[in-house]
């Protein structure tokens, strides 16, 4: 039974294994602390003790607890032992208290005086007052039907030297928990809230105490149940959420998680192949939501993603339940150019461009391709955009703010053209319009000759007053681009 408050916290250490007090301090206390073995008789009815167990990852401090009693349908406590100062139980460790008359080994940490418990009756650990304290934990046995009865249903009578023992788990018998048995050192975490199936009737009884070893842990974190997937805000990305595990069940916080993913659907056969998500997530407590982002994926493709929880043994959970999204498309558009400059070119009918280049999205990664459009008047809205002509071109683009120079050619020399470009991506997204300023230069015009022939060579022709003359022609630009447009002989 968990049903705590906040309580006043003190502090104590474990040495050697006794208890050893110090001062008090104020803080929180874990609800999870249960009482794990009763025995009500041994050699003589005042051999008598009660078993308290830590199933937690923390200390527990004892400071303001108690431990009473009522008969087989008392309504009123009888006190057994109260705590007024600092007591530990640090985690996965017991502590026993006991009738002075109990001699037994190991040995008891505290102790109340009298035949205090017998059969038919209960037993509960308080915080705070008798009678109204926070129950934190209790258990009846026999036919008792006071309040420390859980789920209505009492664990069995104890015989003599025997006891009753909480289980470690649901499948726990009186022969798992005994010497020897498979639970023997799993704890006594098992605790439903009904006593007659937490409990095990021991013939021998096993207690422990502070200097008993430290139990280890067993219990997995729980399984996910609401693993839940969709697109993140950018490209490759999927937001996954669900409700954290704890260290043990739902109690506690895990270590870590283990994560994986494929593009068909995950189960426990497959989990092991699928690819793993390299994470370094630190899990927040039992009951706490989770919202985290995988990055990386191919946009548009459908994943299914499962978890499992790790504690720091490792226990691992089962697998959770799969769920599937497809990681985000590229939303981002390239950046618009911000730094188009125009100049007159080098040769007639040719401007020049130089620019830093967009990413594919914004300025990062690189771009698929350019529309180019000019227009012998500015270019300034989306409408003057569409409207302009189109310069064919297949430039590739570079990566992101590298320096881009390209020519256009074709031009109408000595015309001014307004030039204006966007950036494309693979989807395709484009950017918005390049910057309108800077953006515009005339044509070059025909500004060299062509070139002196060098190798002019006459020979007496073929017949009378007839020379023939040979060379080797230049072009219309010195000796590139077209022909000349003719040539003079003197």
């Amino acid at each position: 039974m968990f049903r705590g408050r906040n309580l006043l916290v003190v502090w104590a250490v474990v040495m050697a294994g006794l208890l050893v007090f110090l001062g008090p301090a104020w803080g929180a206390v874990s609800t999870t602390l249960v009482i794990s073995e009763v025995q009500v008789a041994g050699a003589t009815t005042s051999v008598e003790f009660i078993e308290l167990y830590n199933p937690t990852n923390a200390g527990i401090d004892l400071n303001g607890y108690r431990l009473v009693r009522r008969t087989t349908i008392g309504t009123a406590d009888t006190n057994l032992y109260a705590w007024a100062v600092s007591a530990i139980i640090p985690p996965k460790k017991f502590l026993l208290i006991a009738s002075t008359s109990y001699v037994g080994s190991p040995a008891a940490n505290f102790t109340w005086v009298g035949n205090l418990i017998v059969i038919n009756q209960g037993v509960a650990l308080r915080y705070g007052a008798l009678d109204t304290g926070t129950i934190i934990d209790s258990v009846a046995w026999g036919t008792a039907t006071n309040a420390f009865r859980e789920g209505g249903v009492a664990a069995s009578n104890p015989a003599a030297n025997g006891s009753i023992e909480r289980k470690a788990n649901g499948t726990s018998t009186s022969g798992t928990m005994g010497l020897g048995g498979a639970d023997e050192f799993k704890g006594n975490g098992e605790d439903t809230n009904v006593n007659g199936s937490n409990f095990v009737t021991r013939v021998v009884s096993q207690p422990q105490n502070a200097a008993s070893a430290e139990e280890p842990d067993v219990t997995p974190p729980a399984a996910l149940t609401n693993l839940a997937a969709s697109a993140g805000a950018t490209e490759g990305q999927i937001n996954v959420s669900w409700t954290a595990p704890g260290d043990d069940g739902w109690v506690g916080t895990a270590t870590s998680y283990e994560v994986k993913y494929s593009t068909s659907a995950i189960n426990a056969g497959n989990y092991a192949s699928a690819t793993t998500y390299v994470q370094s997530w630190v899990p927040v407590a039992g009951g706490g939501a989770e919202n985290r982002v995988l990055s990386g994926l191919t946009g548009g493709t459908t994943y299914f993603l499962a978890i499992e929880t790790k504690d720091e043994i490792p226990n691992q959970a089962a697998l959770s339940n799969s769920m599937s999204a497809a990681a985000q498309t590229d939303v981002t558009a390239p950046a618009a150019l911000t730094n188009l400059a125009a100049t007159t070119g080098t040769y007639e009918t040719e401007i020049s461009l130089t620019r830093k280049a967009a990413g594919d999205d914004a300025w990062t990664g690189t771009a698929t391709s350019y529309i180019v459009k000019y227009s012998t008047s500015a270019i300034t809205t989306p409408a003057q955009f569409d409207a302009a002509s189109l310069y064919p071109q297949s430039w590739t683009p570079l990566s992101a703010l590298s320096n881009e120079s390209r020519t256009l050619t074709g031009l109408t020399r000595g015309t001014t053209y307004y030039i204006s470009i966007k950036t494309r991506d693979e989807v395709p997204l484009d950017s918005g319009l390049s910057n309108t300023s800077g953006n515009s230069a005339a044509a070059a015009t025909d500004i060299l000759a062509p070139a002196a022939l060098t190798n002019l060579a006459a020979a007496t022709g073929p017949t009378e007053g007839v020379i023939h003359l040979t060379w080797t022609a230049p072009a219309d630009n010195g000796w590139t681009g077209g022909g000349g447009a003719g040539f003079t002989g003197r």
